[in-house]
């Protein structure tokens, strides 16, 4: 076989493989679209006709095949942008949970399962109306939090990730992805007890109410900037060196926006840090747009099944601390498991981080374990009676 031969076949077969990326790129959400009747709805009409089990649908494919690296991401930073109100800072400094070092690590895989079992599952399943029913008793036992901070942290979760995968991702969001944040977390608004009459009627909606409550209410305060300090550090964890880590604050930096920034009295980044952030977006972008065939195996937040033997539930990796993710060989011995021995950090399975894993209804800071447990269950039976055709169960 000649030269000319040999560049021509893999000429022909990189232009094969183009071809088939550029094909299977936009093939799940145009056949999802096209398989439930939504392809070439208007905007108006998809909110006339969007229903909550395909919501739950488009949210679960996104987390999970189209971007769920992003979308973890845009959930963390939804969390982290509520702690520049200064009455959530102030209520959150106070319980200690986020606000010290000790109790972060935990708090931070609490809030983490809590919002993967809600996403991953029904809303009216018994598992994420388990994580409703428990968020709400948590909320419960804190009264000095707002409604009208609840409100506005309910409007982060469905914002931001549409958000986020506009600016980071390959591709932005559909219509119909945008219509699906605003119906399942509007339904999880309701589930968490916020008044329906105060929930935005659509996700532009939602969208410009979040802004204006900013302007209203996000402002610079010593609280925010200690509670936001508290949380790069865990978002920093598996960063080893001091200059590391002062690159890398400057990387998050760059994420931020001015008033975002300001709240938190972070400063600005360093001329460079945007500049190498938006070039390494750009270059990500082109490469899985262009380079990459789809996520074909969904990447999974929680384990699907409970452990058979305890009934209980585990992380499939963690983010910092090990909290309650599983001690498989990989986890335990894996790359990951060596960098956490190395930098002489917790590893999946060691005692006093969840090791048998965790009960929905018991999940929380450690001296709420098992309080309010049953209450939490027959709370989550009223849930499921919303998909039962019962209504709201807290009017």
């Amino acid at each position: 076989m000649n030269t000319t031969t040999i560049i021509t076949a893999a000429a022909v077969a990189a232009a094969a493989y183009l071809a088939t990326v550029r094909h299977l790129r936009f093939a799940r959400v145009e056949a999802f679209a096209k398989s439930h009747g939504y392809a070439g709805l208007s905007r108006d009409e998809l909110y006339e006709r969007v229903t909550l089990r395909d919501a739950e649908e488009v949210i679960k494919y996104l987390a999970r095949y189209e971007f769920p690296k992003i979308y973890k991401v845009a959930l963390q930073f939804a969390l982290f942008r509520t702690y520049a109100i200064p009455s959530i800072s102030t209520v959150l400094k106070k319980t200690g949970q986020l606000a010290e070092r000790k109790f972060a690590g935990r708090r931070y895989v609490d809030t983490t399962v809590l919002i993967a079992e809600m996403t991953s599952h029904p809303l009216d399943s018994e598992r994420a109306s388990l994580a409703i029913a428990r968020m709400n008793y948590l909320h419960s036992l804190h009264p000095d939090i707002l409604p009208r901070d609840t409100l506005y942290t309910l409007l982060l979760f469905a914002t931001q990730p549409p958000d986020f995968i506009e600016r980071l991702e390959w591709r932005t969001p559909t219509n119909l992805e945008r219509v699906a944040a605003w119906k399942f977390w509007s339904e999880v608004g309701i589930r968490m007890k916020i008044p329906p009459e105060t929930i935005p009627r659509t996700f532009e909606d939602m969208v410009a109410a979040q802004q204006a409550y900013e302007k209203e209410h996000m402002a610079p305060c010593d609280t925010n900037n200690y509670v936001g300090q508290r949380t790069v550090e865990l978002l920093l964890y598996w960063v080893p060196t001091q200059p590391g880590k002062l690159f890398a604050w400057q990387v998050v930096l760059s994420l931020l926006d001015q008033r975002l920034r300001e709240g938190m009295k972070f400063g600005s980044p360093q001329p460079w840090a945007p500049v190498l952030v938006n070039s390494l977006v750009s270059v990500r972008r082109f490469v899985l747009r262009y380079l990459c065939l789809p996520r074909s195996n969904p990447v999974l937040t929680v384990n699907e099944k409970p452990d058979p033997s305890t009934g209980r539930y585990y992380l499939r990796h963690a983010d910092n601390e090990p909290w309650y993710v599983q001690p498989t060989w990989g986890n335990t011995w894996g790359v990951w498991g060596w960098v956490a021995r190395i930098m002489g950090k917790p590893v999946a399975g060691q005692k006093g981080f969840g090791e048998t894993g965790y009960q929905i209804e018991s999940v929380g800071p450690v001296r709420f374990e098992k309080t309010g447990v049953e209450k939490v269950r027959m709370e989550a039976m009223e849930i499921r009676k919303v998909g039962a055709g019962g209504g709201c169960p807290f009017a």
